[in-house]
């Protein structure tokens, strides 16, 4: 009983997580807890009514992922889809947003090994790992042109030995109405060889 109640104060403070504006870049968050528990879990949580975005749906298609899955949590905004990459790599995909529509993509993998300091290493990989994806995204924000930029931002700042890269660095790519940014949120060591990789694009807002 006391693991449930942990469950249902949990996920609503994950979700407030997603809410947030660019000065403080949305949290990244364990979702496969969340994925294993939604049956039970997320039906109780109510649905947002005075959220600017609409409801969250698939962005990944299912012609180029047919494993792919997707959750819609309670609350209407937040989807949640994964899959699993030919490379070995695990893709999960969080949908969410209140006044920002943001796309977090986290990458599992066991195919590199560096010190996580090294934020220019994990930038490019991060790169590479959304250019393999990118045919396969139905998404509203331009995913393709914010990874193009990302690339811009870091050759750019070659001359700099990369000081000005670092966590949570947002790089503009948007137009005037409606701010597009793009930033790598996290990188972490699971396990073992294993390693997480999150990059986040947003438009907001909106």
């Amino acid at each position: 009983m006391k693991n449930n109640n942990f469950k249902f104060i949990l996920i609503p403070l994950i979700l407030l997580g997603c809410h947030r504006g660019p000065a403080s870049p949305v949290d990244s968050f364990k979702t496969d807890s969340i994925i294993s528990n939604h049956k039970v879990k997320t039906d109780t949580l109510t649905p947002v009514t005075d959220a600017v975005r609409g409801q969250a749906t698939r962005i990944l298609k299912t012609s180029f992922f047919p494993s792919s899955t997707f959750v819609l949590l309670g609350d209407s905004i937040t989807g949640i889809e994964t899959t699993q990459l030919e490379n070995g790599d695990k893709l999960i995909l969080t949908n969410c947003g209140w006044e920002y529509y943001t796309l977090a993509f986290r990458f599992e993998t066991t195919r590199f090994e560096k010190d996580t300091t090294d934020i220019h290493f994990w930038c490019i990989k991060a790169i590479e790992m959304m250019q393999s994806i990118e045919p396969g995204l139905d998404a509203p924000i331009d995913i393709k042109v914010g990874t193009k930029k990302f690339l811009e931002f870091l050759d750019g700042d070659a001359k700099n030995n990369y000081s000005n890269v670092s966590l949570g660095k947002e790089i503009d790519y948007g137009g005037d109405d409606i701010r597009e940014f793009v930033w790598l949120n996290r990188i972490e060591k699971i396990d073992g060889k294993r390693m997480a990789i999150e990059i986040n694009y947003s438009m907001g807002p909106l």
